[in-house]
């Protein structure tokens, strides 16, 4: 496990993304309130952590017990990680999507 380049890249996955997500969370509590689009970022990087947490879990299971990894991999929460990542992005989508079309509504207007 440890001369597995994708230990140290799920590892490092996990150190980025923790940074991230609790420097927008303490930002959050400085400032009060974020604006939407920061506020789905801040859901993104939570949501990249717990995906990336799954997986370091799952190669440890891997390497250590093999019979335990296929029993993860088949069970239905296993896929359920990915939920926050992708809403997450579907709001980050939506919201950019919203701002474009009112943007070009407004110079229409004008």
């Amino acid at each position: 496990m440890w001369t597995d380049i994708t230990f140290y890249l799920y590892l490092s996955l996990n150190v980025v993304a923790a940074y991230g997500f609790i420097l927008f969370c303490w930002w959050w509590s400085r400032r009060g309130r974020a604006s939407p689009f920061y506020a789905y970022l801040t859901l993104l990087l939570g949501g990249s952590l717990l995906r990336s947490c799954g997986d370091l879990v799952r190669l440890y299971y891997y390497w250590n017990d093999y019979d335990s990894w296929l029993k993860i991999s088949n069970e239905v929460w296993w896929d359920c990680r990915l939920l926050l990542v992708l809403l997450s992005i579907v709001l980050i989508d939506t919201h950019m999507t919203w701002r474009v079309l009112r943007g070009k509504t407004e110079k229409e207007e004008r």
